[in-house]
């Protein structure tokens, strides 16, 4: 999926007057994206149900970006389930029949039952992972070119379009942002468990194109629990953690791989990893509503960005070249410097005219007309010996 964000990344904006540098070095990661993920496919494709998922594994999955919106308060619900996660999570849950919808829907594509109808698109009230799933259930169909059977399914049942439909769950995901973003100091204090968490939420509705996902401080929080060595997510800010390899919730611990509570999670990487990238659409493409425009200033003290030195630094021209402008209000890229050939003409002329100027001004004007009359000519003489 990350390679998927990429190519549209790269795809959209590389001609929005943005460093050619800039794009060059995102075709690298999803070049390098995918050449990892070809490892993954090698291993899992063994798997008694690599089949069921293989419809969005074998090739870059992604749906593609919508246009930039906003949440609406009004569609906030009065009440609330009470959320309580108490172990590491994985993207879909096969204790409450959530893995078999997904199943459901990809092994028979725009093939939704009624009772995962019921779960994913009806049911209101839920929060945390159930409420993101439901979201995230809903980006995986539209990969799927399922809109037609989603919109209808609710027409028949809520009366809501897509977006709307949309609208409404990420309101309600946007809430349980809001104590991180009214109190700076709890995103520098968060645990891994409400960060591999909110680092999903900003996925499923960033990539929808609600502006008030992205924040600067998650982005900095994101990047500091990145691992300086391997690169991925763990348990612990990555301090104290070492390079001791990959284990987590994907059950690939038998081939050879670190079984250490404080290595690599699947789950965190991934979402960190897209997450990142939904960011990254939204430095490329401003909102056009300004008090949605983080800056760095704004920024509280955190601990530092462990993987800092391995990151590849721009210069700040190259990075912000037209930044802040709406896409149908952005500036048209300056010509290219260079000298009109009618200035050469001229300015070729203007030097003629002055140097004649000057040769007929000597050529005619005599001794007796100077400016301080005669002048005495001089003449060469002999020294007299003495």
């Amino acid at each position: 999926m990350c390679i998927g964000q990429l190519d549209h990344v790269y795809a959209n904006f590389h001609s929005r007057g943005y460093h050619k540098d800039i794009f060059i070095a995102i075709r690298n990661l999803s070049i390098h994206a995918g050449q990892i993920d070809s490892k993954l496919l090698n291993v899992i494709e063994s798997k008694p149900d690599f089949g069921q998922f293989k419809s969005i594994l074998d090739k870059p999955f992604w749906p593609g970006f919508n246009p930039l919106q906003q949440i609406d308060e009004r569609l906030r619900w009065s009440e609330k389930e009470h959320f309580n996660e108490k172990k590491h999570r994985i993207w879909f849950n096969s204790e409450n029949n959530e893995n078999k919808c997904l199943n459901e829907l990809t092994i028979n594509p725009c093939q939704i039952s009624n009772e995962c109808a019921i779960n994913f698109f009806n049911q209101t009230g839920f929060n945390g992972y159930q409420l993101s799933n439901q979201i995230f259930y809903l980006l995986i169909a539209k990969g799927l070119k399922c809109e037609k059977e989603i919109l209808q399914i609710l027409n028949e049942t809520r009366s809501k379009s897509i977006n709307d439909h949309v609208i409404e769950f990420c309101t309600n995901i946007h809430f349980e942002l809001k104590k991180f973003q009214r109190d700076k100091k709890k995103i520098a204090r968060i645990d891994q468990k409400f960060l591999e968490l909110l680092l999903e939420q900003v996925f499923v509705c960033g990539q929808f194109g609600f502006v008030e996902f992205v924040d600067t401080h998650f982005i900095v929080a994101a990047l500091s629990w990145q691992h300086p060595k391997i690169g991925c997510y763990t348990n612990s800010r990555p301090e104290g953690v070492p390079n001791m390899g990959i284990s987590g919730d994907i059950g690939v611990q038998h081939i050879g791989v670190s079984k250490q509570e404080d290595t690599c999670l699947p789950h965190f990487t991934a979402v960190a990893a897209v997450a990142l990238v939904t960011a990254l659409r939204f430095i490329l493409d401003p909102s056009p509503w300004p008090e949605y425009h983080s800056a760095a200033d704004q920024l509280v003290t955190i601990d530092r960005i462990v993987a800092e030195d391995q990151y590849h630094t721009f210069r700040y021209i190259q990075w912000v070249r037209d930044a802040h402008f709406p896409s149908n209000m952005r500036p048209p890229a300056p010509p290219s410097v260079a000298i009109a050939p009618d200035l050469i003409a001229f300015v070729a002329l203007l030097f003629i005219f002055l140097v004649g100027s000057v040769i007929a001004h000597n050529a005619c004007t005599s001794n007796n007309s100077r400016p301080f009359g005669k002048q005495k000519q001089l003449y060469p003489f002999a020294y007299k010996k003495l």
